[in-house]
């Protein structure tokens, strides 16, 4: 074929999104959190006290929440608000904390921090948001409810890192933590540090030896 045949001959039509990248998706912070008592009863329900002993939140995902999200790939409140289900509604305090935390410390420790707030309804990333990942997630949007949920809440209450076994564990190590302390601060809200009674003694026994 000459040269101005393959310049004039009809051309493949090429579609013009074929080299557009895809379209982010718009995901938000859920704003439900769950109350000290829907604490309570969740850890009856589930075996109580001595079904938890030894149980991080990872395990609480792992052995109970999963199983109960896999399917909608949604937050554990959110299913649970579908249902009508006590105890869920929206958040009024944000809690920040490494899953390799007990439990059942988690829960004490919130009760120790709230002790003035006992109704409050707790943002906890555990039961609020959902572990699912999504691709190509537009974080502008998302960020943008993060500071929505942040800047409406009452209070950030941070749970403490541990100070002795299985291992300290260095605080503000992930960018949740990061971001969350950041923007407490900066916009004078309201940050409870809160360590566990045990575990304030061991730190102030260290100090002193």
């Amino acid at each position: 074929m000459s040269f101005f045949a393959c310049c004039f001959a009809p051309q493949r039509q090429v579609d013009a999104g074929a080299n557009r990248p895809p379209e982010k998706v718009k995901v938000a912070v859920p704003q439900l959190g769950v109350t000290l008592a829907f604490l309570d009863n969740f850890v009856e329900e589930n075996g109580g006290v001595d079904a938890f002993a030894g149980w991080t939140t990872d395990d609480v995902w792992k052995k109970i929440v999963k199983a109960k999200t896999e399917k909608s790939k949604s937050s554990f409140c959110d299913v649970l608000y579908k249902e009508k289900a006590e105890g869920i509604r929206r958040a009024d305090v944000v809690l920040t904390h490494s899953w390799r935390f007990s439990f059942l410390e988690v829960v004490s420790m919130l009760k120790t921090a709230l002790e003035d707030k006992p109704h409050a309804s707790v943002w906890i990333d555990v039961f609020s948001f959902s572990q699912y990942s999504v691709a190509n997630v537009d974080y502008e949007f998302w960020l943008a409810s993060l500071q929505k949920l942040l800047a409406t809440a009452d209070r950030c209450v941070f749970l403490a890192p541990l100070w002795t076994h299985p291992a300290p564990l260095p605080p503000l190590t992930s960018r949740w933590e990061l971001y969350t302390t950041y923007f407490e601060i900066a916009h004078h809200k309201r940050l409870d540090l809160v360590i566990s009674r045990l575990e304030k003694k061991r730190l102030i026994r260290d100090l002193v030896v």
